[in-house]
């Protein structure tokens, strides 16, 4: 039995045996191969054959670490090849063995390239270049510090880049940017020489110019340069001079006074307030004398604030207190009422002005004025009889006008020259033959009209802006006529104060404009006006119209005369009625009385034409139609006068007027647009 007991173990452990004997073969097979691809220099390959024999017995041997350091050695990987031998010695059982002394020779080559690979490493980072760090790349793909030197490469590849960048583009901006981004880069110092002879030529070329220009080019471009302070300096100084020398040429008080707000410490300041004090003085004195208060005091209020302690103080003082106390004073522009004893009735129109002479208008007339428009002559009634009743009247027209002067604030003087008219009519009774009263009339039967010269003066009171009273004497036929008025202001009389500012600003806001309007009047009830609204100045229109009957009768085509003759081929009887087709046409100016009302005056004509309605009858004496025929006997031309005011209210316009057309006072009116 214990015979038997190893040839079972044998036997069972025989194919063990076996396996182990051909794994070993299998090992030194792949070591033969990794020691032919060593010696093609294909490291690589043998390094990872070596890899698959110690993963296939699953360890290391003294023969495996031998060619797995003998390939990292080949493939330039230092670090891993020392680790890999250090491996070895903890194997090796022999310090004498074949094996032992190849590794110790390949641990001296190992030790040598890395002192070599570390002082290739330091002389990259001392001295960093592109050829420094790809000699490390060629020698050391695997190197220890091959991290650090792929940093120090990208850094000098980015510095020369931007460094032949810098070259190319030439500019001190170009430099400047190269120097901040890389401080202690490889061309650095070239790159501080060349900013800094820039800088030095550019400062030269900036000095020798000495414009605002060249100056501002510096600092806009050189924005680390080292003139910058005494090119600022120099700037400000330049400024200072050129905006002095710009009032000087243009020699206005504003340029002057912007000068001494922008360099009230200038080098010029005292040029300037020389130059203003003057000025002030001047320009008030001016306006003073030319009683333009307003600009006056405008003028020496500047004086008295800037110069306090000038030498025409108070010259200065007293002027500016009076320019502000006639400032305040305005005139009037006047429209009133007149009564004097003989002529109840009076209108007067009229400046008040403050700094310069006035004018004024006046039209009297008493009641009896209006019989005078009704009177008839003898020659002129039927021959009836006549008598007169010894009642007898003086129809009395007056005419004046004469400049206004102010005396003191706020009272004027009047004074001027007019004409007078008397026209006495007498009172007779129309008596018909049969001694029967017909009428009354006022009569002109004798030549009794007087004109004559008289003179007349007189006080205005203004006691607030818009109202006027006044007192006045008129001298007529060696009598003193006393006369009262009172006026109501349309206007400001010239003034130089603040109110009168303020209308001027109004005025300034007002434009002249086109207006349309349609219009209509009992003669013509379908008419246009077209014409033009000036604020300063006269306008003009013209106006065209036709009355509605104009379009009945434009269908007549017959015609008639007063003893009944006519082109028409049938028989006639007039009906009695008949009818006016009128047109005509006018033209005249238009002026601004008080904003935004205007007046408008003009002359022209209206053709009127009869119309007789006429019925026909046929040869058989049967009534065929009614028709209205032209009139030949009854066509007039009247001449026209026309009067009356236009409102113009943002884009629509009115109007309101009277047509004198034969004798009649028509009225008329209208709306439209203005433009």
């Amino acid at each position: 039995m214990k015979r038997k007991l190893p040839l079972f173990f044998i036997f069972i452990l025989f194919p063990f045996f076996i396996h182990a004997q051909s794994l070993q073969d299998d090992v030194f097979q792949m070591l033969m191969e990794a020691d032919q691809a060593a010696k093609r220099n294909h490291f690589q390959e043998a390094l990872e054959i070596t890899i698959r024999a110690k993963d296939l017995i699953g360890r290391t041997d003294e023969q495996i670490q031998l060619r797995m350091v003998r390939a990292l050695i080949g493939l330039k990987n230092w670090d891993e090849a020392l680790t890999q031998s250090a491996v070895f010695y903890r194997l090796s059982q022999s310090n004498s063995s074949y094996e032992y002394l190849q590794m110790q020779q390949m641990e001296r080559i190992i030790n040598e390239n890395l002192q070599l690979e570390n002082q290739a490493y330091q002389d990259a980072l001392n001295f960093p270049s592109l050829s420094l760090c790809e000699k490390y790349f060629n020698n050391y793909p695997s190197g220890r510090n091959i991290a650090e030197v792929r940093v120090i490469y990208a850094r000098v590849k980015a510095d020369e880049n931007l460094w032949q960048e810098t070259l190319k583009v030439g500019s001190y901006a170009a430099y400047l940017k190269y120097v901040n981004s890389f401080a202690s880069g490889l061309h650095a110092e070239e790159a501080g020489i060349t900013i800094k002879e820039m800088d030095e030529k550019a400062y030269q070329n900036a000095v020798q110019k000495g414009t605002q220009t060249a100056l501002n080019s510096y600092l806009s471009t050189y924005t680390n340069g080292n003139f910058r302070n005494e090119i600022s300096v120099r700037l400000v100084e330049r400024k200072d001079f050129d905006a002095f020398q710009q009032a000087k040429s243009t020699n206005y008080i504003s340029d002057y006074e912007n000068y001494l707000i922008t360099y009230p410490s200038g080098k010029f300041a005292s040029d300037a307030n020389d130059i203003l004090r003057n000025s002030y003085y001047r320009l008030g004195e001016e306006a003073y004398k030319a009683k333009k208060w307003s600009e006056a005091q405008k003028y020496f209020s500047k004086y008295l604030e800037k110069y306090p302690y000038g030498d025409k103080i108070d010259e200065v003082k007293r002027k500016n207190k009076k320019s502000f106390s006639m400032q305040n004073q305005s005139g009037l522009a006047f429209l009133g009422l007149q009564y004097q004893s003989l002529y109840p009735f009076g209108i007067t129109f009229g400046r008040m002005n403050v700094g310069k002479s006035g004018f004024y208008t006046t039209f009297r007339a008493n009641p009896e004025v209006l019989k005078f428009f009704s009177l008839s002559s003898i020659d002129s009634l039927s021959q009836n009889n006549y008598v007169y009743t010894g009642n007898y009247a003086e129809t009395r027209f007056s005419f004046s006008l004469g400049p206004t002067f102010k005396l003191i604030y706020p009272l004027w003087i009047y004074a001027g020259i007019g004409l007078n008219y008397i026209h006495k009519i007498a009172e007779t009774e129309e008596y018909d033959a049969f001694g029967g009263l017909i009428a009354t009339h006022w009569t002109t039967s004798f030549d009794n009209a007087q004109f004559m010269l008289y003179p007349e003066i007189g006080l205005m009171f203004k006691p607030g802006s818009s109202l006027m009273f006044g007192y006045g004497i008129m001298r007529l036929n060696s009598e003193n006529l006393h006369a009262f008025q009172l006026g109501f202001g349309i206007g400001s009389g010239s003034a130089n104060s603040n109110a009168q500012k303020r209308r001027e600003d109004r005025r300034a806001k007002q434009h002249n404009s086109v207006y349309w309007i349609y219009t209509n009047s009992s003669a013509l009830n379908m008419a246009m006006s077209i014409g033009s609204l000036k604020t300063k100045g006269l306008g003009f229109y013209m106006s065209g119209g036709i009355n509605s009957d104009l379009l009945k009768a434009s269908s007549a085509i017959w015609e008639i005369d007063d003893a009944g003759n006519t082109t028409s081929i049938w028989g006639i009887a007039r009906t009695g009625k008949t009818m006016q087709s009128n047109w005509g046409v006018s033209s005249g100016t238009t002026f601004k009385l008080l904003y935004p009302v205007w007046a408008y005056a003009g002359i022209g004509f209206v053709s009127s034409q009869q119309f007789d309605e006429v019925d026909e009858y046929d040869l058989f004496g049967d009534f065929y139609d009614t028709v209205w025929m032209k009139n030949t006997d009854q066509k007039n031309l009247f001449f026209s006068g026309e009067y009356g005011a236009l409102l113009r209210i943002k884009a629509f316009s009115f109007r309101y007027g009277i047509k004198q057309l034969n004798g009649d006072r028509l009225k008329e009116w209208g709306i439209g647009f203005s433009f």
